[in-house]
């Protein structure tokens, strides 16, 4: 009889982890750009510490909508 692997996939709401790990791992004061992670690396990373096992499927990202009321404007104008 073959056994079935299960099949993994990753959700990733894509601000709060940027935000969380930009907590944990950078200095107060550091540029917000530094703590951008690879949704490909985490997935793996989650899917290859799984008690069970299983296989990476898929790994989905979220991430907010902009609000085009709040942006700034960064037009250039001569």
């Amino acid at each position: 009889m073959r056994r079935s692997v299960s099949r993994v996939a990753v959700f990733i709401d894509y601000q709060n982890v940027h935000l969380s790990a930009h907590e944990l791992f950078c200095r107060r004061g550091m540029p917000l750009r530094l703590s951008h992670i690879s949704p490909l690396a985490l997935g793996r990373l989650l899917a290859s510490r799984r008690p069970w096992g299983g296989e990476l499927v898929t790994v989905r990202v979220y991430r907010g909508q902009p609000s085009a009321a709040l942006q700034n404007d960064y037009s250039v104008s001569n």
